[in-house]
């Protein structure tokens, strides 16, 4: 019996639980490669105002498809 593909969001939620556990536990015993690779990351206000950045400029790209009456 053929299984259904799984939906957008148990996919999103998939690939968020592949990355963010490992990193969990990285913060969690700290190996030295995660602690020199810490130092090659910027910043948690940079990601954070990355993060900020990426979610305006996606709404205002929605925000315009959906005013042309496009499909988002």
């Amino acid at each position: 019996m053929a299984r259904a593909a799984p939906c957008k969001t148990c996919q999103r939620l998939r690939l968020y639980l592949t990355v963010a556990l490992p990193l969990v536990a990285m913060i969690y015993l700290q190996p030295d490669g995660a602690v020199r690779l810490a130092t090659w990351l910027p910043s948690p206000t940079v990601i954070g105002w990355g993060i900020i950045v990426v979610g305006v400029v996606g709404f205002a790209l929605k925000l315009r498809a959906w005013r042309r009456g496009g499909d988002t």
